[in-house]
């Protein structure tokens, strides 16, 4: 009986690591980069002064001021930023008219909010060679957001930890090309990149982008910090 419970438990072990490498398997076979859009607003970001226009005689139901939002030349990019003083020029007259459009445009608005704070947003998973076992079943899987670079890193059986590099912290970032891979370093002042962290990636190219993605985040974020600054400063005075 004992024998019994001893193979069954074993068996089970071998189907999880199967498993488990055949979902690395399908890790280093799948593009490495790719980019978080929010659908519904680039649609309405893309829409031209004509698809506006049809937005408010189909959708707002008020037909008489589509001519007026072609002439002035309002598109999907605008349209979000609409006050109930822009409708006014426009040629909408009537309160009930305006208050009609503005709440339709309110999406929109939410809309152009998730694409500025989604803006720039990168997910990748870190390529593995098959011989080192472990990390091979188990690669890291790294989040580049507007203001750090999330690790998350995932065990058997449910385990793993995660963490965040602010990048405040960090100092520089440097790619390395080789025949085969490629590798990034960023090396900050966060205690959890011990002080480097370095991964590889498969494609030279997604490399290069992941480098000149954490590169462009990390100048903005210092960028907003010293802006922030600065209003503190003249708020201070």
């Amino acid at each position: 009986m004992l024998c019994t419970v001893t193979a069954i438990r074993s068996d089970a072990l071998v189907v999880k690591t199967l498993l488990a490498r055949f979902r690395c398997l399908l890790y280093i076979f799948t593009p490495y980069t790719h980019t978080h859009t929010h659908a519904r607003a680039h649609a309405i970001i893309a829409w031209d002064e004509k698809r506006v226009a049809q937005f408010i005689s189909e959708e707002c139901g008020l037909p008489q001021y589509a001519q007026g939002f072609i002439k002035n030349n309002i598109t999907g990019k605008i349209i979000g930023l609409l006050t109930k003083q822009d409708l006014i020029d426009i040629g909408v007259k009537l309160v009930g008219h305006r208050i009609r459009i503005l709440n339709n445009v309110k999406p929109f608005q939410a809309a152009k909010a998730a694409v500025k704070r989604l803006g720039g947003i990168q997910s990748w998973t870190e390529f593995v060679w098959p011989y080192q076992c472990s990390q091979f079943c188990f690669p890291r899987r790294f989040k580049l957001t507007q203001t750090g670079l999330r690790i998350k890193q995932d065990y058997c059986c449910g385990v793993g930890h995660e963490n965040t590099i602010d990048l405040c912290l960090v100092r520089d970032v440097k790619f390395h090309k080789t025949c085969c891979s490629c590798r990034v370093q960023v090396i900050s002042s966060e205690a959890s990149a011990k002080p480097n962290l370095v991964f590889h990636i498969w494609s030279h190219r997604a490399g290069k982008d992941i480098y000149k993605s954490i590169i462009a985040a990390m100048e903005a974020n210092q960028d907003r910090m010293a802006g922030s600054a600065f209003s503190s400063t003249k708020v201070a005075h």
